[in-house]
């Protein structure tokens, strides 16, 4: 599809003890639409399974130079600034961020063109989803990368749902930190269900240790309620 959202913030965030449904809560109804609005777009939120106080989200830019108007009209706006204690107290460690790029035209996400699912949706579609972040031994062989891998998931019978690579930028809202020395390439797979996931789970990909300087990091994650991707 049309990558309208090239620039995307993958972010994980560690939790105290217990607090994830709060913070969920508070995303669900307060976090969602009045980010939309400001052009800082949340694509998904997600449980991540096996890690019971972490919680993931990404949150979608026209571009770069649109990031910071975004978040500065989001962060000092009264919707924040009503709910950042609450939201703060939940959190041990929110610093756990990726400042993402499409590798291609064709990849990321459209601009959210559709209403959320209503306040209060409880059931979801049973969809899962797989983050899978590489660490290269040289960035500059992401393209090369990025091809074999799309070759190897294809071979499993799997297609990407989007694929970025570290955005190679300065922060220019230094209030939120991104990590600056840890560049990744990230691909993002989506099952309809949990049967799916476990089967592929079962044959992951072949290695790909010519490329890597470790092993990638795999995160399985559950959407909430009202994630667009879901």
């Amino acid at each position: 599809m049309n990558a309208t959202l090239p620039v995307v913030e993958l972010r994980r965030y560690t939790l105290h003890p217990g607090q994830r449904d709060t913070l969920i809560d508070l995303f669900e109804n307060e976090f969602l639409e009045s980010q939309d609005e400001v052009g800082a777009h949340v694509l998904g939120q997600f449980r991540v399974e096996g890690a019971p106080d972490q919680f993931v989200w990404l949150r979608g830019f026209e571009d770069i130079a649109h990031r910071r108007p975004a978040l500065e009209a989001f962060y000092q706006g009264p919707i924040w600034r009503e709910h950042r204690d609450v939201a703060n107290a939940t959190m041990a460690d929110s610093d756990d961020v990726h400042l993402l790029a499409t590798v291609s035209p064709e990849d990321g996400f459209q601009r959210p063109n559709r209403p959320r699912r209503p306040r209060g949706a409880f059931a979801t579609n049973g969809s899962r989803f797989i983050v899978m972040l590489y660490r290269l031994r040289d960035p500059e062989q992401g393209g090369a990368f990025d091809q074999r891998l799309r070759e190897i998931l294809a071979e499993t019978g799997v297609d990407p749902l989007a694929s970025f690579s570290t955005l190679d930028v300065e922060n220019d809202y230094p209030a939120l930190p991104v990590h600056a020395d840890d560049p990744v390439h990230v691909v993002l797979l989506r099952f309809d269900n949990a049967v799916g996931l476990e089967t592929w789970l079962q044959a992951p990909p072949a290695a790909l240790s010519d490329f890597l300087k470790s092993p990638p990091e795999t995160l399985i994650l559950q959407p909430t309620a009202r994630s667009l991707l879901r």
